[in-house]
């Protein structure tokens, strides 16, 4: 029954959970002669990075979730993974009714798509570093012993190194607090403004009442989904009975972008703003400066500038072809409602999912356009995150070219996505070839379509007559597996690896500069016969590296022990 599916749930996600440790406890008890266990040890197998951790995280995720679902909902334990599947991967997809689910089922959803947000598991990488530093800190001032007496030019080198550590260490307690609050204030000011909205509003009540939702759970619900770009809602037919209401769907634009597509613009924007407000600024100016060195989602100025205007582009180009070819399908309403519908789908369609016009309406050649845009959903952030990711000291130098590396880039993305859809495409439309072959509704586009939302993790769906359910929901259970590994990853593309100090405990390319300035420091020692000199040396080396030109007084202990305190 639905109870021994979960239980099955449960016991499978705890056993996923210890099969890294398992694996690489066993390998380090195996002989050395074992020639398979090297192999994979020498080939990073047993190897927890960053990428596997968070795939990991998902899976067990969603096994517990549909474990729950099963427990509580009377449906089959594919359709409760698929639907908590979607609901952490943030896509939107269903194979049942979800507004026919009851309240704990439709709670259990919202958790799961909480805890699968984009901006919450931006926590996960600094609180890690936050740990390591304290521990890091620990470790050098037992080990490290500085000679009494004059101030040498190891004390003073020690200095410098120790006020760059300081800074970087405080700009990130600065950034989790940043993200904190980022997280929380974009989803209970809406949540809010909802449930006023929706508790004082004539029509807006009069939508709810039809529906039997209470104001207070819409506005829970949808204020979490907008924001996460889940694009659940609690309503069998989505957002159709709000597209005439300008306040809903405004409100929603805002807390789509907000929560996915531009979030390290609003990010940037949010610490600039701060900055003013400050009276230490250090850590302001290291954010602005050197963010992507403890984050993956905070760009330099120039990126971010370039992510914004690719967004906009993106979002006109969708206005204006939603206009131009669907505008005389679109019934008997006013042209404000048109236009206020065309810019709404154009904000949604590339990763929320929402919709308020129904897709069968449109013309062919607008659900090719959503399909390169569903695509390439993620691509402007992805290519960003992977050109400015401080790595290696290669990586330093082959970015110095940053034409070939971003071509570079392109090419395996392209590569690599191309090869799973189709891999996936193939599968899905092997299984479904009966129906395919007997049902008009069931066509090689529609699969298509619906593999890249899933992929896409934006959740929109051409649907199947007479039902409210996702196309998947009509096949089978081998198909709408395939479409649950699409979905998980789809949300991991792009994901970097350890190699990125933005998900590395400590970053190696600032002591990879310490390193070239105790260099030159000892280069300026031998040359040099007065303070005066060896001080410009210090000056000279520090400003070569990015560091502040003048030199540093000797820290007092209440600031080193930041690390200590927190």
């Amino acid at each position: 029954t639905q109870s021994t599916w979960g239980l099955i749930s449960f016991v499978f996600a705890f056993r996923l959970f210890l099969w890294q440790r398992v694996l690489y406890g066993f390998a380090n008890t195996m002989k050395p002669s074992a020639r398979w266990v090297d192999f994979l040890r020498r080939h990073g197998m047993f190897k927890l990075t960053f990428y596997r951790v968070h795939f990991l995280y998902f899976i067990i995720g969603s096994l517990v979730g549909s474990g729950l679902l099963c427990a509580i909902e009377d449906i089959a334990w594919v359709d409760a993974y698929f639907l908590a599947t979607s609901c952490m991967t943030q896509t939107g997809l269903s194979t049942v009714n979800f507004s026919d689910l009851n309240t704990a089922s439709q709670v259990l959803c919202w958790f799961l798509i909480i805890i699968g947000s984009y901006t919450l598991l931006l926590l996960l990488p600094l609180l890690v570093r936050l740990y390591r530093y304290r521990k890091a800190y620990q470790e050098r001032e037992q080990n490290q012993i500085l000679r009494a007496g004059s101030r040498t030019f190891f004390e003073q080198s020690r200095h410098q190194e120790l006020y760059a550590d300081v800074v970087e260490y405080e700009a990130v307690v600065l950034l989790i607090k940043i993200v904190i609050g980022y997280f929380l204030v974009f989803q209970i000011l809406p949540w809010g403004m909802f449930w006023i909205y929706t508790s004082n509003y004539g029509p807006a009540e009069d939508i709810l009442d039809r529906y039997g939702v209470s104001a207070f759970w819409f506005s829970s619900f949808h204020a979490v989904a907008a924001f996460n770009n889940s694009g659940l809602t609690l309503f069998r037919d989505n957002l159709v009975p709000w597209a005439a209401d300008r306040f809903v769907l405004l409100l929603s634009c805002v807390s789509i972008v907000a929560g996915q597509s531009l979030l390290p613009v609003f990010l940037r924007l949010i610490i600039q703003m701060l900055r003013y407000l400050a009276t230490n600024r250090s850590p302001y100016d290291y954010l602005l400066q050197h963010g992507r060195n403890v984050t993956t989602h905070l760009f330099p100025a120039r990126e971010s500038l370039v992510l914004a205007l690719i967004w906009l582009f993106i979002q006109v180009v969708e206005f204006i072809c939603f206009i131009g070819f669907d505008w005389h399908r679109l019934g008997d309403i006013s042209t404000g409602q048109k236009l206020l519908d065309g810019f709404f789908q154009a904000v949604s369609t590339r990763t929320a999912g929402f919709n308020i016009v129904d897709f069968g309406l449109l013309s062919q050649t607008m659900l090719l356009l959503y399909l390169l845009f569903m695509y390439i959903s993620s691509y402007p952030l992805v290519i960003t995150v992977r050109q400015t990711a401080v790595v290696e000291e290669e990586r330093s130098v082959a970015s110095q070219n940053t034409s070939k590396y971003f071509q570079r880039t392109l090419r395996t993305l392209l590569f690599r996505d191309i090869f799973l859809l189709y891999l996936s495409w193939f599968a899905i439309t092997a299984a479904e070839q009966t129906r395919l072959d007997k049902d008009d509704n069931f066509d090689l586009f529609n699969i298509l379509f619906e593999i890249i939302s899933g992929y896409g993790t934006v959740g929109l769906t051409v649907g199947y007559p007479g039902t409210p359910t996702s196309f998947a929901a009509r096949w089978s259970r081998f198909s709408q597996l395939v479409l649950c590994v699409v979905m998980l990853f789809g949300r991991h593309r792009g994901l970097p690896h350890s190699i990125d100090t933005a998900v590395n405990a400590i970053p190696r390319t600032e002591r990879h500069k310490m390193e070239l300035v105790r260099r030159h420091l000892s280069q300026s020692r031998i040359t040099s016969r007065q303070n005066g000199g060896e001080e410009e040396g210090v000056r000279r080396a520090m400003s070569d590296q990015g560091f502040q030109t003048e030199v540093q007084p000797p820290i007092p202990r209440s600031n080193t022990d930041v690390f200590l305190r927190l």
